[in-house]
């Protein structure tokens, strides 16, 4: 991801926002990030706006996707993701910055390449064992070194967001976990229900009056709410089937999600005094709030 905010100066000014949508706009011959700047602020028949600012952001910015970001901002209209580019022809000044902290979301990211440029370790491998943390550990390497990665080059956040693993990830930035064994290359021995996550095509109030109407509210855990048009349900297998076929006959699509563990549900408190022990885990308050994306909240003070 190459992020880049630029303000006006007496040389360069960001005006493609004020151009036309007709016109040739091509910077195939731009290699870098840098190229895709001056191409904007050139723009075709570019008008000049001296109080104009931009915001454009961009994954894998290849030459096809930046002459596509360089034509969006041509445009002067918000794009906020499609493509794998984000432009704000006009973001807030005092705007703040996070680091989002993935969870499994970090599978696709190729980070040998970054970590040799920067003098990086790059992360570890998932290992092929029986320890329920493997993939969450890998995850958590991911979202530490993007976070030293995006601080070596200057980038530094106001915030930190965790989903899923990655809130222990911003949590160990921040300083406020620390542990001897959580990034172990394996956790076998650490206990967690077996239970399955379940994505759900509709909001968690119709799905707590579905659990309801079938005597299922305390077997059947809703453990993310993620959109008006997602949850996330978690129950034993036998549970979980049974959910499912509930969920058929109203017509709702429910799609079984590879990963057993309950860490987000109150099956998993009677295990907590456990891990605690089992990964030497301590917890102080964080230089820095950290922001859970299960709750939409602070990450409270308490284990």
């Amino acid at each position: 991801m190459t992020e880049h905010q630029r303000a006006p100066s007496a040389t360069s000014s960001p005006t493609a926002m004020m151009a036309p949508h007709s016109g040739t706009y091509s910077i195939h011959a731009a290699d870098n990030v840098g190229g895709l700047l001056d191409s904007i602020a050139k723009g075709p028949q570019a008008k000049v706006n001296s109080g104009a600012s931009i915001r454009i952001a961009l994954a894998n910015p290849t030459s096809d996707r930046m002459e596509i970001a360089a034509r969006i901002a041509a445009r002067g209209i918000s794009h906020l993701g499609p493509r794998g580019i984000w432009f704000s022809p006009a973001p807030p000044e005092q705007g703040k910055l996070a680091f989002l902290f993935p969870g499994a979301e970090y599978r696709s990211l190729q980070l040998r390449e970054l970590a040799i440029s920067l003098g990086l370790k790059p992360p570890g491998e998932i290992q092929n064992t029986n320890d329920p943390l493997s993939e969450g550990r890998r995850a958590m390497e991911v979202g530490l070194f993007m976070d030293q990665a995006m601080q070596r080059i200057g980038i530094y956040p106001d915030t930190r967001v965790g989903s899923s693993c990655g809130e222990w990830a911003a949590l160990i930035a921040a300083g406020g976990l620390q542990s001897s064994r959580l990034m172990d290359r394996n956790h076998i021995g650490l206990k967690c229900p077996d239970y399955i996550y379940l994505a759900v095509t509709t909001d968690a109030n119709t799905l707590k009056t579905i659990l309801d109407s079938e005597c299922l509210r305390n077997r059947v855990f809703i453990s993310h709410r993620n959109s008006p048009r997602q949850s996330i349900a978690c129950a034993p297998p036998s549970d979980i089937e049974r959910f499912q076929g509930a969920l058929a006959t109203r017509g709702i699509r429910a799609t079984p999600i590879d990963v057993r563990s309950g860490f987000h549900c109150p099956a998993y408190a009677r295990y907590v005094d456990d891990a605690l022990a089992f990964l030497d885990l301590r917890c102080r308050a964080p230089r820095q709030q950290v922001w859970s994306c299960v709750s939409a909240q602070p990450v409270p003070d308490d284990h």
